[in-house]
């Protein structure tokens, strides 16, 4: 889906990524 938010993205995305993996 998302395989640029890996961790270069801006950490809003990673953050918003883990936010959604911890549920």
């Amino acid at each position: 889906m998302m395989k640029v938010s890996r961790g270069k993205a801006n950490p809003q995305t990673v953050q918003k990524l883990l936010a959604e993996k911890l549920g």
